[in-house]
C-alpha cells in the first residue's frame, strides 16, 4: 500500500489548493496527505474495539511523532487531512515547520541576503 493512497477519497474540497486550477490539471498540484497506512490501522482498530461497522466510524485521527498529522475520517474513509503535497505540511513536527507563512520567508530572505 503506498502511504497516501488512503486519501484517494477526499472530495476537491478538500484537496484542491486555493490557486489556479490549472496548476491541478496541469502540475498535480493538491494535497496527498500522508501517513495513510497508519489513519487506516487506526480507523479499523477502533472499529473493531467500539464494535462498529469499519464503513461506519467517524474519527478524528492524531498522528504524532517525529511526523505528526491530523485526519478526519468519515463513515471510514478519508475526509480531510492536514497534509499537503507533501509531509511537510500541516501541524509543527518534531523534524518538520509544518504550515509556513511564504511571507515569513521572504522577510527571512530580505533579512538575511
Amino acid at each position: 500500500m503506498f502511504d497516501n493512497s488512503y486519501h484517494q477519497t477526499l472530495d476537491q474540497i478538500h484537496y484542491l489548493y486555493s490557486i489556479p486550477y490549472k496548476y491541478y490539471q496541469d502540475y498535480g498540484i493538491r494535497k496527498y496527505g500522508a501517513y495513510g497506512i497508519s489513519v487506516f490501522y487506526v480507523a479499523q482498530r477502533t472499529a473493531k474495539i467500539l464494535k462498529k461497522n469499519p464503513n461506519l466510524v467517524n474519527l478524528i485521527v492524531c498522528h504524532l511523532g517525529s511526523g505528526a498529522s491530523v485526519t478526519a475520517v468519515k463513515c471510514g474513509k478519508s475526509y480531510d487531512t492536514s497534509m499537503g503535497i507533501s509531509p511537510l505540511t500541516g501541524v509543527t513536527m518534531g523534524t518538520r515547520s509544518g504550515d509556513f507563512d511564504p511571507a515569513a520567508l521572504q522577510r527571512l530572505m530580505h533579512k538575511y541576503r
